[in-house]
């Protein structure tokens, strides 16, 4: 684009001495000379302000394009703002709605996978008798760390 646009200052410079030529120029042969020149110059420029102006259409897309995905970024922002990252079990983090006035909420989580690529999913735990959880959205998987054994200090023999 930025060539497209140096070509067509140069040609305006050019097209416009041609012009002063034009009009200055009392001999005929060389006015009619000129002329031709100017009109090539002026397809030529013509050229490359069609050019210029299909690359501001592409570039607009291109904005567009980026406005809506800041656009969503932003509100997902806002959104997430509304979760806090929580460990739901030992070793196991995940995301759930900061508590308010609904305890409810409380119990809800949240994949921390799903979250980072900006979607709300589910997660669920998947055997009442283990402590192990999935996603309902991506198959994300999570299992409470077991507890440390605890060690006694006796006496030596």
């Amino acid at each position: 684009m930025i060539d497209n646009i140096t070509e067509a200052l140069k040609l305006i410079k050019v097209i416009s001495k041609q012009f002063n030529i034009v009009c200055n120029d009392g001999s005929k042969p060389n006015r009619n000379e000129e002329i031709t020149k100017m009109e090539d110059s002026l397809s030529e420029l013509n050229t490359h302000l069609i050019s210029i102006k299909t690359d501001c259409i592409e570039l607009t897309k291109v904005n567009t394009k980026l406005e809506k995905q800041l656009s969503e970024y932003t509100d997902w922002e806002k959104k997430k703002a509304h979760y806090e990252l929580y460990e739901m079990a030992r070793g196991v983090f995940v995301y759930r709605k900061k508590t308010n006035s609904q305890e409810i909420e409380k119990f809800i989580y949240y994949c921390p996978k799903c979250m980072d690529k900006q979607k709300e999913s589910l997660i669920s735990k998947q055997d009442p008798n283990k402590i192990e959880y999935k996603c309902v959205n991506c198959s994300w998987k999570a299992k409470e760390d077991p507890p440390s054994p605890i060690m006694l200090a006796g006496p030596s023999l």
